[in-house]
């Protein structure tokens, strides 16, 4: 049961059994070769145990099988991240189909790419994704409170940050 084998290899990845685990996506895979949970499922642990290489590896087989699948994307987009693989996390992102998100998975997509530009040295294209969340917020605030946070943990001393902050507006009554 590929459902089964799956669910206890990332058991055993979250428990840091990461052997053990390896194990379990690589008997599910043996029964459904095409299963896209298992293999994001196992691209995933390989990534957290710093296996990068055979990890994107599971995340480009998993992509040929299902291409719009926007949670392999977004686990991809984040192993790619950790990689230091700036550029290729937006591309993943970028695949992603926003109309078929709720508002907050949109909002959540367009902060992380805002903070991928920004590490990309790309601050305009980082900004606009920001903006657009901001307009797009029902609490425009927060978001911009969230956007400078995303800002400033690359760029401590930002003007674009502090613009930010002091848009907020703060009740005092």
């Amino acid at each position: 049961d590929t459902i089964a084998l799956t669910s206890y290899g990332k058991t055993l990845a979250d428990a840091g059994k990461f052997e053990k685990a390896f194990e379990k996506f690589e008997r599910s895979l043996q029964v459904d070769a095409n299963d896209t949970i298992a293999l994001t499922s196992y691209g995933y642990a390989l990534a957290a145990n710093n296996n990068f290489h055979k990890a994107f590896e599971q995340f480009e087989k998993s992509l040929q099988i299902q291409p719009d699948n926007h949670v392999a994307l977004f686990m991809y987009a984040t192993v790619l991240e950790a990689a230091q693989k700036y550029e290729e996390a937006i591309s993943c992102i970028e695949k992603i189909r926003l109309a078929a998100l709720s508002p907050y998975e949109r909002h959540f997509l367009a902060l992380k790419l805002g903070q991928l530009c920004y590490l990309t040295k790309q601050a305009p294209k980082g900004n606009k994704y920001f903006d657009w969340v901001i307009e797009n917020a029902r609490q425009a605030d927060v978001v911009r409170l969230q956007a400078a946070r995303h800002i400033l943990a690359i760029q401590p001393y930002s003007q674009q940050a502090t613009d930010l902050l002091t848009e907020i507006e703060i009740d005092l009554s």
